[in-house]
């Protein structure tokens, strides 16, 4: 019956060691409010230009919804590199920026082709556009 009791009061043992360990959670994150939290926001991939004749040059941006707590470098890869004169194989956002751009210019096609660039952050977030490339 006591039992019964001390749980209906809100002092069961297992009640009172949870709040004692979301006090202690709380306590540690307010303790490590102006430490750099990890990268955990979403990241995208845009093109300004989703289609592009052979010859011009495609506009991209990378970035994430929040500014960078440090200095990040996201690693760029397409699926076909053949098709670009000076895509880059990494660009840097810079700490407290939200996102960098960059052009890169195609070559020449005798049929559209779509080409898929897929950009990386160094905690294995990816986020992948696309670009058309007309003859």
């Amino acid at each position: 019956m006591s039992d019964v009791r001390t749980l209906r009061a809100g002092r069961h043992p297992l009640r009172m060691l949870f709040m004692i360990l979301a006090t202690m959670a709380a306590l540690a994150c307010a303790a490590n409010d102006n430490v750099p939290h990890p990268l955990v926001e979403p990241i995208f991939c845009n093109t300004s230009t989703p289609a592009v004749v052979g010859g011009q040059a495609a506009a991209f941006s990378v970035g994430s919804g929040a500014p960078a707590v440090q200095d990040t470098t996201y690693t760029v890869t397409t699926d076909h590199p053949e098709l670009f004169v000076n895509m880059p194989s990494s660009v840097l956002v810079p700490q407290g920026c939200l996102s960098a751009g960059w052009s890169a210019t195609t070559t020449s096609v005798t049929e559209s082709i779509t080409v898929t660039i897929t950009m990386s952050r160094p905690d294995g977030a990816t986020s992948v556009c696309s670009v058309t490339i007309n003859p």
